[in-house]
């Protein structure tokens, strides 16, 4: 947030840390898989409009992701996934800003809201049941994570949607008077869900998903499963 608010207008760019660190006594690992997605979730959270990864070359102190132990191809793999994500989401990231709403959620779900033009909402939710150490990450998913939105008067919803790395996906959401309640299902680490005015909002992020990056998604996530 101080990052964004030190080079408005301008856009932020954020890089995120990519590499094991080679130090004396034993490297510091790679991030895991969760970990970077929380880091991204918090950035878009702020405001960011780009990112990049601090570094893909495997080799010195700052030993980067493109290197062929597990933990690496896990992280490269997941960078992978979530730009399908955002770049999905682009069109309207790029033209969104943070905007404090009323919002009721469950203690541990960390939420923003992003507003788009006068016809969208970004809700990014972050499950914060996570524990980090030395040896990895430890998630304990939220069974339900419900939450209830106070639009701006001048935001009618027609649409509400989901955007994974795996592409657009429904949520179970209704109109209730000046509010809109999202009764999402379980939540692992983090969810993007877009409430919308423009009733064609969905069918033209689903045919950008398709064309440029489900073919890879699909490949990135045989590999995984291998």
């Amino acid at each position: 947030t101080i990052c964004n608010s030190a080079c408005a207008p301008k856009p932020l760019h954020i890089i995120l840390n990519s590499v094991r660190h080679e130090i004396k006594g034993g490297p510091f690992r790679f991030a895991t898989p969760p970990e970077k997605t929380v880091e991204l979730f918090y950035a878009l959270g702020a405001g960011t409009k780009s990112f990049s990864y601090w570094w893909y070359t495997p080799y010195g102190e700052f030993h980067g992701c493109g290197a062929a132990d597990k933990e690496a191809v896990a992280l490269w793999r997941q960078i992978g996934l979530l730009g399908a994500q955002v770049r999905t989401a682009g069109p309207v990231l790029t033209r969104s800003c943070p905007a404090v709403l009323p919002l009721k959620a469950p203690a541990k779900l960390w939420t923003r809201t992003l507003l788009a033009g006068t016809d969208t909402l970004v809700l990014l939710a972050v499950n914060e049941d996570i524990a980090n150490d030395r040896l990895g990450t430890v998630v304990v998913p939220l069974p339900k994570t419900p939450v209830t939105i106070t639009l701006p008067s001048w935001l009618k919803a027609a649409d509400a949607f989901e955007i994974t790395p795996e592409g657009i996906k429904d949520v179970n959401w209704k109109n209730d008077a000046a509010q809109i309640v999202l009764n999402l299902d379980k939540t692992e680490v983090a969810r993007m869900v877009l409430l919308t005015t423009n009733k064609s909002l969905r069918g033209q992020l689903d045919e950008l998903y398709r064309s440029r990056f489900a073919e890879n998604v699909a490949q990135l996530t045989a590999a995984g499963a291998k």
